[in-house]
């Protein structure tokens, strides 16, 4: 078995550094992103290309009273069927998307 190098450890010492240091910057990013959507006073919702719910932030919470409730994934549709009392909001935000 031949000996490592220097340059050897150095190569795997990298290919295990980077993904951790990119792990580490996601993570700050995520956080980030986080604390910004938090201090926008109004609701957001962050939607995939299926229009459904990925992340809200806290007005957005109280507004539809997610509190305790399994939003996360959900379409526009599946909440309106799940929550009737939120089902016109919900139908306003599925045109909303359609025009989107």
């Amino acid at each position: 078995m031949k000996k490592k190098s220097a340059l050897d450890i150095v190569g795997i010492s990298e290919k295990i550094i980077e993904p951790k240091f990119a792990q580490s910057k996601l993570h700050d990013v995520n956080q980030n992103f986080s604390v910004l959507i938090e201090a926008i006073p109004d609701a957001i919702f962050l939607k995939d290309g299926e229009s459904r719910w990925l992340i809200t932030n806290e007005p957005a919470k109280k507004l539809f009273k997610l509190h305790g409730f399994d939003w996360v994934g959900k379409t526009e549709l599946e909440l309106a069927t799940e929550r009737p009392d939120f089902r016109p909001a919900h139908e306003a935000c599925m045109v909303d998307d359609e025009r989107a």
